[in-house]
């Protein structure tokens, strides 16, 4: 395509083009249905053009709270876990002259490329109460009886650990 200005004549690049039309489709596809939503939580009924806060104070009602309290307990204790285990790791691989510290960066970045539903799956292989590998492996070492790992202080150490290993 030529553009004609008063600088002479230019081309734009075909990656610029393809680049943008990029960039409109993603502003469409996300941008929009972020403004429905907006409308939507704003006005008492579709079409309509009243502003209310009755939307918005509803879904925010107490029933709320204690979701948003163990919601908050299970990011900030997975995001502990990660920082722990991560920092952990990252000082092993960057600080240390140990001949672990090729195998962590490379457990490091194998564990990038598992999908989160096989981690969530090996996890529960591990850890359920009845069948899991661990709990069958701790039962028997420490005679300890069952592990779960369905409790809040579990799944924030899964959630934090799991992309270290």
């Amino acid at each position: 395509m030529r553009v004609a200005s008063g600088f002479g004549d230019w081309r734009l690049p075909r990656v610029n083009i393809v680049f943008g039309g990029a960039v409109l489709v993603l502003v469409y596809l996300t941008a929009l249905p972020v403004l429905f939503l907006l409308y939507g939580a704003f006005v008492p009924e579709i079409g309509s053009w009243q502003f209310t806060f009755a939307n918005v104070a509803r879904v925010f009602d107490a029933a709320l709270r204690p979701l948003l309290g163990r919601t908050l307990l299970f990011a900030g204790g997975a995001g502990l876990v990660a920082l722990g285990l991560g920092g952990t790791a990252a000082w092993i691989t960057e600080r240390t002259t140990s001949r672990l510290s090729a195998v962590v960066a490379t457990a490091n970045l194998v564990s990038l490329t598992l999908p989160s539903l096989l981690l969530a799956i090996a996890w529960i292989s591990l850890l359920a109460p009845k069948s899991g590998y661990l709990n069958g492996w701790l039962a028997g070492l420490l005679g300890l009886s069952v592990v779960g790992q369905f409790g809040l202080s579990r799944t924030s150490w899964g959630a934090g650990g799991q992309r270290l290993w």
